[in-house]
């Protein structure tokens, strides 16, 4: 590096010394000039008296006493009387008279006495130059030359210094390599590094750090093939016993009572757990924040899965728990979600809630409706849980009260009650029990249809089961109607309007005015249907909820 740096150094030594060289010979040739001039006109009046007379020799002599050094030679031209007087000197052989490039006319009280031409002499500028600035020049190479070192040096020592770092790096065997890195790393932090190190650092420090990623994305890598095999011998070995089970309770009880008929639903659940549990973790990309796919919801009366919940509950709690009869302050209740998802999370609440309750109480649940939100509470009267725990008790891997308890219930239950539109919320008071307040959206069914018929059968079928269903005719009432329609609502389009483009063409308009559920109502097979892309569903000529 030293000898690259003495490289460019002497480089701009060079040129430095070079301007100021010719800056110092400009400006002695300036210097001459002037001086000469000063002595042509200070001598003016004696040329004058001598050009009058026309005594050349004095007129020689006194011409001759204002060459000065740097000035080669001149000529001077008389304008006094005629002939002109001419005489040259100095070497004008040697120059050329080409080179007599400067002229001084000799005036004196407004009269033109002649003219002087003269060459300025630089070959000896230059040398008088550099003889009486060459010591000066010494020193000035001498004061960079060591500037150029002193700035190395600690250059030098810096790269010494990573040099021998970087072969630690280089020498470590490949389990030992990442060590000696976050070794070097932890002593330059004591270091008064420059920039040089400190770059070099960053380089290092953004290395390990990729390698802790990559590192950590292979164990999850790992561990999920690993929980991808457990799931799948799971799910394949559980249908065995399950069937057993089932053959068991028929078996014992034919008659299918009422304790049977819980059995059957348990073990059916059972299964459904199994099988989601395969199939989620085949899909290594499913996470608790993925919100669910419009497709795999429908509408479902969680009334009926709320009761066969509290039911199946009532038959495996404690004695010392008194789970109560439902409050429906509507029923049916619709809510588009996806059934086995909603009957899994509420089933976790009320384990949740039985197991806060470890000196016995009560479970009670609730539904109530104001027409835009159908809000579900689950409220126990057990121990509450603290005030500073309640804001990230929904957050994966935070519980509280349960023994072996994993903190993924809770983070279920609100990523899923979110992507369904709704909100989760916990409230808590110690000593009295805990609320937890599921709202979800009530569904605004639009359905787009032309014939009258269709439109009257959706809404009787819609005040029987409580939901609010608006029609329209043609797509031209439904557009002069869309603004006031909230972007939730759910757009049942036929695919034979009677208008020039079909309903799957139209469904793109109504998207484009913010609406996202869209569906297709057909009497045709599905699959007749082209460009559905964009849909969220197609479905018969049947209201869905019935």
């Amino acid at each position: 590096m030293l000898r690259h740096s003495g490289a460019y150094s002497a480089v701009a030594l060079l040129l430095f010394l070079s301007a100021w060289h010719a800056y110092t010979v400009a400006s002695s040739a300036a210097h001459a000039q002037d001086k000469l001039r000063q002595s042509l006109r200070q001598s003016a009046p004696r040329i004058e008296h001598a050009a009058i007379v026309r005594d050349v020799i004095k007129l020689r002599n006194l011409i001759g006493q204002s060459l000065v050094p740097g000035v080669t030679g001149l000529r001077f031209t008389g304008a006094v009387n005629a002939p002109p007087i001419r005489f040259s000197i100095g070497d004008l052989e040697s120059i050329g008279e080409k080179s007599l490039e400067r002229t001084h006319d000799i005036v004196y009280n407004g009269a033109r006495l002649g003219k002087v031409e003269f060459a300025v002499n630089y070959s000896r500028l230059n040398r008088d130059a550099f003889r009486n600035n060459k010591s000066l020049y010494a020193a000035v190479t001498i004061f960079m030359l060591v500037i150029v070192f002193l700035a190395n040096a600690g250059t030098l020592r810096t790269l010494e210094r990573l040099e021998t770092r970087l072969s630690l790096i280089s020498d470590s065997d490949d389990g030992e390599r990442l060590q000696t890195i976050r070794n070097i790393l932890a002593r330059s932090e004591s270091e008064s590094t420059d920039p040089v190190s400190r770059s070099l650092y960053t380089l290092l420090k953004r290395y390990t750090d990729q390698v802790d990623r990559s590192s950590r994305i292979q164990r999850e890598l790992t561990l999920s093939r690993e929980l991808t095999a457990l799931a799948s011998q799971v799910s394949h070995d559980i249908r065995s016993p399950l069937t057993a089970l089932k053959s068991a309770i028929n078996a014992v009880d034919p008659s299918g009572s009422e304790n049977a008929r819980l059995a059957h639903k348990a073990i059916g659940r059972i299964g459904e757990i199994a099988d989601d549990l395969l199939d989620r973790y085949r899909g290594s990309s499913e996470r608790y924040d993925v919100p669910a796919s419009p497709t795999a919801t429908r509408l479902l009366d969680i009334t009926a899965a709320i009761k066969d919940g509290i039911a199946e509950k009532r038959a495996s709690a404690p004695v010392n728990i008194e789970i109560g009869t439902p409050l429906l302050e509507k029923e049916p209740a619709f809510v588009r979600l996806d059934a086995k998802e909603f009957s899994r999370l509420f089933s976790n609440l009320l384990n949740n809630a039985i197991e806060a309750m470890k000196h016995g109480g009560s479970v009670r649940c609730e539904l109530q409706t104001d027409g835009e939100v159908i809000l579900l509470l689950i409220r126990d009267k057990g121990e509450g849980i603290p005030q500073v725990l309640l804001d990230r008790l929904a957050n994966p891997g935070e519980t509280h009260g349960k023994e072996g308890g994993s903190g993924l219930g809770l983070a279920h239950a609100k990523s899923r009650i979110e992507s369904w539109g709704g909100t989760f919320a916990i409230e808590s008071t110690i000593g009295t029990g805990t609320t937890i307040r599921l709202s979800l959206p009530a569904p605004i069914i639009v359905l787009i249809d032309d014939d009258a018929l269709t439109r009257k059968n959706w809404t009787i079928a819609a005040k029987r089961a409580g939901l609010d269903c608006r029609t329209f005719a043609d797509s031209r009432s439904f557009f002069a109607a869309a603004e006031k329609l909230p972007k939730r609502s759910e757009i049942y389009v036929d695919s034979k309007l009677g208008e020039d483009e079909p309903g799957e063409r139209l469904a793109l308009k109504i998207r484009a005015n913010g609406f996202s559920l869209i569906f297709v109502t057909t009497g045709r097979v599905a699959e007749e249907l082209s460009n559905t892309d964009h849909l969220s569903g197609i479905i018969g000529k049947a209201p869905p909820w019935t």
